[in-house]
């Protein structure tokens, strides 16, 4: 009986390793990549402290996945206008709030995601200081 999941073919071009030249795509800091993968950083940063303030230790959490979705502007030099904003969504699984025991009011993670995400923009992305700049949703299950 043969095998069909497996297919090997023969590399017709010289290996990488042994290339005397690698084209590389570099990724700046405004390219929506870099911009939510940064904010994903910070928002798992913050819970983690949030959650060892709490609980003393961290819950387990997951903030990597984001979609960013683009606004719309009017720009001109030295200013321009923001017509409809950014939009970044982050989620996937955190620990959205807790029982708190009697007498204790309950945490939620929201608050403490969407300030870690205006301060990660405001240190990452001078010029997105409005925060009508940006729309921001956290999810979480």
């Amino acid at each position: 009986m043969i095998d069909n999941r497996y297919l090997l073919e023969e590399l017709k071009r010289t290996p990488l390793e042994q290339q005397r030249i690698e084209l590389v795509e570099r990724k700046g800091q405004g390219h929506p990549d870099s911009i939510y993968d940064a904010v994903a950083e910070a928002v798992s940063l913050a819970l983690c402290r949030g959650f060892q303030v709490a609980f003393g230790r961290i819950l387990h959490h997951y903030t990597d996945k984001a979609l960013l979705v683009a606004g719309r502007t009017l720009p001109r030099l030295g200013g321009g206008q923001v017509v409809e904003p950014m939009r970044l969504v982050l989620g996937d699984r955190a620990a959205s709030g807790y029982q708190p025991a009697r007498g204790e009011a309950g945490r939620s993670v929201k608050p403490r995601a969407s300030e870690a995400r205006r301060r990660c923009l405001a240190r990452n992305l001078l010029i997105v200081t409005n925060p009508r700049s940006t729309m921001f949703s956290f999810h979480s299950k």
